[in-house]
């Protein structure tokens, strides 16, 4: 019961500001090097592609629980602000003490929760290694995406930037169905929503910079209310958010509007082929 009451304390006083070194820009320097080292570095050294179903399974069991967990602890702590304040006050937040049902960027449960998930996202970093490992081939959507999220979210904890906490939440609850997806298929199941799957992070990525848009233009550009933040933040998430837009829908386009077209073709080439035969 102390240690429950004790991390509960912890959530509750977080601050990312206080975690030291933790908090530091070179954090997500390193990791990215790092990341890029690493996973082109095994493309030279791994002959023989391995067999890791299981690990690979509970990677994504991982990932799949703590993206619900995420989601979970965002949106908890986010109804009583909702119940108690108005809306611009629980998307821009404030400055000041902690109070009961109050919004602060630079530390609390929110920041908590927003931390987590910026530090999660060297964690997924696993998907790319796990990749190489198995001999399968890197695209470029998959890796930039990899490298560019720890720079976008350690600059949204750092300039302590309004909103971030709906950014987070909406990820975290597309990743729990992507590694569900990514669980089952890996046990040798498939699903039929393959194709929505990609759909649901194409809207997210719009979602985000749909989000970011009041604080953009209206709260801030119009001192209409006191968003906290940096201007640089937000622009270069919505610089982030548009490339994110256009890579992922060209994936979609190349992924499914290619199989679509080569299933009509081959429907097409079936119902020709009988027809000549019925001739």
């Amino acid at each position: 019961m102390d240690s429950l009451y004790a991390l509960q304390n912890y959530i509750n006083t977080f601050s990312f500001h206080e975690l030291g070194a933790a908090n530091s820009f070179y954090v997500p320097l390193t990791g990215t090097f790092i990341y890029l080292a690493v996973i082109f570095g095994l493309r030279q050294v791994v002959q023989r592609p391995m067999k890791l179903h299981l690990v690979t399974a509970i990677h994504n069991l991982f990932l799949c629980l703590l993206s619900l967990a995420m989601a979970v602890g965002i949106i908890y702590n986010l109804i009583p602000i909702y119940q108690s304040s108005d809306l611009l006050t629980a998307y821009c937040g404030k400055a000041g003490p902690i109070e009961p049902g109050s919004i602060v960027h630079d530390r609390g449960a929110m920041n908590f929760w927003c931390a987590v998930f910026y530090f999660s996202k060297y964690y997924e970093m696993l998907d790319t290694v796990l990749l190489v490992l198995k001999k399968r081939p890197l695209t470029l959507v998959h890796v930039y995406h990899h490298f560019i999220v720890p720079y976008l979210f350690w600059g949204f904890l750092h300039t302590e930037t309004s909103g971030q906490w709906s950014l987070a939440a909406a990820n975290s609850l597309v990743h729990v169905f992507m590694y569900y997806y990514y669980m089952i298929t890996t046990l040798g199941y498939t699903v039929w929503w393959k194709q929505y799957l990609t759909m649901m992070q194409i809207v997210q990525f719009f979602f985000d910079l749909f989000v970011t848009w009041p604080h953009l233009l209206f709260l801030r550009a119009f001192n209409i209310h006191e968003c906290r933040g940096s201007m640089n933040t937000v622009y270069f998430g919505q610089t982030v958010g548009i490339s994110f837009v256009y890579l992922f829908t060209e994936f979609y386009v190349k992924s499914y509007g290619i199989a679509e077209a080569a299933k009509i073709k081959a429907a097409t080439e079936e119902a020709a082929s009988r027809k000549r035969k019925e001739a």
